[in-house]
């Protein structure tokens, strides 16, 4: 069984900006994920400035960056997001969230 399968059903109850990216590509736009928080969060190093993601999931806050999105944080903890192939800026491990202009429907 693909290990996306089962997170399908999750997916459904996320309204997500970037059209599943994750689930679609395997990861979601130009930032690295750091850690989950307390299961709920995920810290992650922004790819772009926070005027211009469009998510509600995005929380800019303390100086860091999160990704509160239940589909997000299941998919780091994981293991499965890996990095996009034209960000320079994420690490080579790293994997990402944040907002995919090119996220197809």
């Amino acid at each position: 069984m693909n290990p996306y399968d089962e997170l399908r059903g999750l997916a459904k109850t996320v309204n997500c900006p970037c059209g599943y990216s994750c689930l679609k590509k395997g990861y979601c736009c130009s930032a690295v994920s750091e850690r989950v928080i307390d299961g709920r969060i995920v810290a992650i190093q922004a790819g772009k400035k926070s005027h211009e993601v469009n998510c509600g999931y995005y929380i800019d806050f303390g100086g860091g960056c999160y990704c509160s999105c239940p589909l997000h944080v299941e998919m780091v903890r994981r293991g499965l997001l890996k990095c996009p192939p034209d960000n320079k800026a994420v690490k080579e491990d790293g994997s990402q969230t944040d907002n995919d202009e090119d996220a197809t429907p």
